[in-house]
């Protein structure tokens, strides 16, 4: 399935109501160029779980950064600095990713491919330009 959005808003709008259309994957793995958009929709994902989507940063220099929301807890990781799946600490990666009271976004989930838990939904931007973006949801059970 495929969504267009016409500005940066809609797409932070997006991410605040994917949960909903997709409430059984907790793992939303963004994949997609430099300034496609995937902080942007990472943003939304956390306002949608209430929390404040300008504090909401891409974890880029220390690969994740956790949010505690209303009801659940954001972790938002970011693997652009790691350059092939063998990179990633496997013990660490299993103790972040067993909790069942969170919601994950990665940024750059294409870069640790193998390890990535199911079930999770998979989208891949695409710079469409003067703001626009295509977007490509491919849930994985």
């Amino acid at each position: 399935m495929e969504r267009i959005t016409l500005s940066p808003e809609e797409t932070l709008t997006l991410g605040g109501k994917i949960l909903q259309e997709f409430p059984n994957h907790q793992v939303i793995c963004l994949i997609g160029p430099l300034g496609s958009g995937k902080t942007c929709f990472a943003k939304g994902v956390g306002e949608g779980l209430g929390l404040d989507h300008r504090k909401i940063k891409s974890p880029t220099f220390t690969t994740v950064f956790e949010h505690s929301g209303e009801h659940q807890k954001l972790v938002h990781c970011d693997f652009y600095r790691y350059e092939k799946p063998q990179d990633l600490d496997l013990a660490w990666w299993d103790e972040i990713t067993e909790n069942p009271n969170q919601i994950m976004v990665i940024e750059w989930a294409d870069r640790i491919q193998p390890y990535l838990p199911t079930p999770r939904l998979e989208i891949v931007f695409k710079d469409l330009g003067n703001n626009q973006r295509k977007l490509k949801l491919t849930p994985f059970s």
